[in-house]
């Protein structure tokens, strides 16, 4: 080395300087223990590069860059065996600095949610049943209500009788059928009417007893109590009613 550096020549190297991502929003916010869901996360200071990923806790992932306020990132798998685990999201620019934590957190589940089924895969997971099924917690597909039973909502955990003056005549129903004409459906849960109509008496649809003047009972007593006043008018008319004497 003769201290001649004249004829040496030196590459520039370029630093760049970047403002520090933050994360806003996630979008699903729950999914499966089993991961394998994208997932898409809202906020600023995104841009494109190799070293872009997500960390969901601890584990990392490559990220996808959509633009400078969006990126989709699929969720990893998390191994813990609680039920529900809940861990932060952050963004990393250049694969080392990650964003700070800002409340916003992806929460694993073990099962699926109530009314909800899960398949095979995390994609799969928790499922709204259809109307007319229901589904519980962890169960990895739904099940028709039975008749006597419906569900007009998707995502129920249970199905509903079908209410007096209807039946639910099979599998899977979203709505129950209104009693037939000449027939009574008189409680709940009924998978067929109950029975016919009393004979003399006609029934019409929806009809919700046996018991025919049940239905009439205050109109029945109203009219008693019109045809009462009405003698007791007769009465004052024609002279017998002289005896009668109203006290308050």
């Amino acid at each position: 080395y003769s201290g001649d550096l004249s004829n040496q020549s030196a590459e520039p190297f370029e630093f760049f300087f970047y403002q520090e991502p933050s994360v806003v929003a996630i979008h699903p916010r729950r999914g499966s223990a089993l991961g394998g869901i994208p997932i898409f996360v809202t906020g600023s200071n995104f841009f494109n590069t190799t070293a872009l990923r997500c960390r969901f806790g601890t584990m990392e992932v490559r990220a996808n860059f959509i633009n400078h306020n969006s990126i989709m990132c699929i969720v990893p798998p998390n191994d813990d065996n609680s039920r529900v685990v809940e861990v932060a999201v952050t963004v990393s620019v250049n694969g080392k600095d990650y964003s700070p934590e800002n409340d916003v957190n992806f929460v694993y589940h073990k099962d699926s949610m109530p009314g909800h089924y899960s398949g095979p895969s995390g994609i799969e997971w928790s499922t709204p049943a259809p109307n007319g099924t229901y589904a519980n917690a962890g169960d990895v597909n739904f099940t028709l209500c039975e008749p006597g039973r419906f569900q007009p909502k998707a995502g129920q955990s249970n199905c509903l009788d079908a209410p007096v003056g209807y039946y639910a005549p099979d599998f899977g129903l979203s709505k129950p059928d209104i009693c037939d004409a000449g027939m009574v459906c008189d409680r709940t849960g009924l998978a067929a009417p109950s029975s016919p109509c009393p004979r003399g008496h006609y029934c019409k649809e929806g009809t919700k007893t046996r018991v025919y003047n049940s239905l009439f009972a205050e109109d029945l007593s109203l009219l008693q109590s019109v045809y009462f006043l009405w003698k007791l008018g007769m009465a004052g008319r024609t002279g017998l009613g002289a005896g009668i004497s109203m006290r308050t």
